[in-house]
Order: structure tokens, then C-alpha cells, then sequence
């Protein structure tokens, strides 16, 4: 919903092309918080936040973009586990418009509250033949609301409205993002995961000229795609019924913003343990239940002695064949 303050009635305003100045508050570019590993519960919910605060102020990254940044963005996510390998849910962001940062002092500034999303998520777990390795593979589909702010001035040598218009509201907007994340698993306690995420950055072009735009619907972007590389470890308590993980990363992109190094913590509750398959059953043959005829015993024969081979004697020499008898 579009709010406009004018300081005359909007039926009093003439057509003609007004100088535009905007900024939004949009959503702060964090990786997919996935540690890569199967689920080895039925479901679990996430909570935490996604960037903890600004441990250095962003530093603009497009010079056409007016773009404000949250310090504190929370995350929230409830996921359950379809098979062995695969889970689907639902995940919630929060970006506190308390102690954004504003990347330039030409931009107005956007009092609109808080930047939301809401949206679907979903993991695989690629298996190695190490059961303790995982690549794990991911997407995220948000829609986010996004505040934002623009002011109106009429352009020189225009005939139009003669004041400044102030318009401010929230728009819709549309993000996917995609992961992959190697993780390791070093005993049952502690798991160690990296990965890359691709994931689009929402913007706004700040400054412009626009013909009658009363009455056209100030658009927030998807924007470009950013790469945001990450390293963190998870670990177990409580016989694994919590699960708590610390996430460092960096996105190497440079537009909208240029950023500095993040810091997310996540708190993760497993809930509806999934049993052990049943050992499986060994047939064990076994002999004929008692009233039942039994077998003949196969018969038992005396060992036979044995004899000593007959010795092998030499053949006799050849006789000599008989000499003829003489002729008389």
C-alpha cells in the first residue's frame, strides 16, 4: 500500500517530469544456514540470526544503487525430513531497521520499519564413501517486503507540480538462492562445514527522471547475483537434543555493497528422533519339533585299516631267443 504525502490535494497536480530521489532497506546478503549433513531427527527448528550486527559499516558498491543495510538479521526456519537424505521447510528473515546503515548521505532516509521474507527451503545430502563426509546441496525461494522511500522534485524547465512530494510504502520482491556445502563430521558431537552461496541482493536505483510518476508503483529489484563463502562448526549437547552453530563469511561481490566479513549464530532444536532399523532376521535350521518322526541317524563305519602297498618287484631280464638247430 502506497503512502502519499503532498502538501496540496493530488487532484491539483500537473503533468510534467520530476527529478527522483529513493532508498529502500533491503535484506543483507548471508549464506543459506545449512550445515550440510543429513537430518537425523524428523524435524527441527532453527532460530538465530543470519548476520549478528555490523562489525564494519558496508561501503557502496554501486554509486547508482540507494540501498540502507541491517546490522541485526534474524532467521528462523522449521524443517522436516522427507528420507534419509532430503528435508523441506519453511524459513522467516528479519532485517531491524534499528542500527542500519545507510551507505550514503545524498540518499533519504527509510523509516518503514523492518525489511521481512518469508519463503520455502530445501536440502540434500549427497553421500561420499565416507559416512562421516556430506556435500550438501540447497534452495531458498523468498518473497520479501521491502520498505523504501522517494522523494519528487519537479525537473528544471518542467511545468509540474511546484513542490516536493515524499512517497514511502513497501514492495514485493522475489529472491532464490542455491548452496553447496561440504561438511565433516568428526565424532558425534562436533561437525565442521563450508560451503558457497549464490543468493540475488535486493536494489534500488537511488536518483532519476520520470514522467507523471504519481501515478506509476515505485519497484524494488531482485538484483544481481552475490557469492558469499562461508566456514562454520556445529555442536551437540544434551545427548543431542541441542544442537549449537557459529557461521563466518564473506561476500566477494561488489554490487550493490561492498561488505565486510559476518558473523551468524544459530540454535537449532531436534525434535521426534528416528529409530535404528531393526536388525534382520537370521534363519537358524534347526531339527523337527518334538512328535514328529525323526531321521534315520546316518550309519557309522568302522575306520578300514590300511593295507601297505604290494612291492613292486623288477622285471626280468629278456631271454635270449633259441639258436635254429644246425642242417645236416
Amino acid at each position: 500500500m502506497r503512502i502519499v504525502l503532498v502538501s496540496l490535494a493530488l487532484t491539483m497536480a500537473a503533468c510534467g517530469t520530476y527529478n527522483t530521489n529513493r532508498a529502500a532497506l533491503v535484506p543483507r546478503a548471508t549464506p543459506r544456514m545449512t550445515t550440510g549433513q543429513p537430518m537425523t531427527a524428523r524435524g527441527q527448528l532453527s532460530v538465530g540470526a543470519s548476520s549478528v550486527t555490523h562489525f564494519s559499516d558496508p561501503e557502496v558498491g554501486d554509486p547508482n544503487a540507494g540501498v540502507e543495510i541491517p546490522g541485526t538479521q534474524l532467521h528462523g526456519d522449521l524443517r522436516g525430513r522427507i528420507n534419509e537424505r532430503f528435508s523441506f521447510g519453511l524459513i522467516y528473515e528479519n532485517g531491524l531497521d534499528k542500527g542500519a546503515a545507510q551507505l550514503k548521505s545524498t540518499q533519504p532516509p527509510v523509516d518503514g520499519g523492518n525489511v521481512q521474507g518469508y519463503g520455502f527451503t530445501a536440502d540434500y545430502a549427497i553421500p561420499t564413501g565416507d559416512p562421516k563426509f556430506h556435500i550438501g546441496v540447497g534452495l531458498d525461494a523468498m518473497v520479501w517486503s521491502v520498505p523504501y522511500v522517494e522523494y519528487l522534485t519537479c525537473a528544471a524547465g518542467e511545468t509540474c507540480f511546484p513542490f516536493m512530494i515524499q512517497d514511502e510504502g513497501s514492495d514485493l520482491v522475489e529472491t532464490f538462492a542455491a548452496s553447496i556445502t561440504p561438511s565433516y563430521r568428526l565424532d558425534e558431537s562436533v561437525t565442521l562445514f563450508g560451503g558457497l552461496t549464490v543468493r540475488q541482493h535486493p536494489t534500488i536505483q537511488q536518483k532519476g527522471t520520470e514522467q507523471d510518476p504519481l501515478f506509476q508503483d515505485t519497484e524494488v529489484e531482485s538484483g544481481p547475483a552475490n557469492y558469499i563463502v562461508s566456514g562454520g562448526a556445529e555442536v551437540s549437547f544434551a545427548d543431542g537434543g541441542i544442537l549449537a552453530s557459529a557461521v563466518v563469511y564473506y561476500d566477494v561481490s561488489r554490487d550493490p555493497v561492498k561488505y565486510r566479513p559476518g558473523l551468524a549464530l544459530m540454535l537449532t532444536l531436534p525434535f521426534g528422533k528416528v529409530k535404528p532399523p531393526a536388525p534382520a532376521t537370521v534363519l537358524v535350521p534347526v531339527g523337527p519339533p518334538p512328535g514328529y518322526p525323526q531321521p534315520y541317524p546316518q550309519p557309522v563305519y568302522p575306520p578300514q585299516p590300511v593295507y601297505p602297498a604290494q612291492p613292486v618287484y623288477p622285471a626280468p631280464p629278456p631271454v635270449p631267443a633259441p639258436e635254429p638247430a644246425p642242417q645236416p
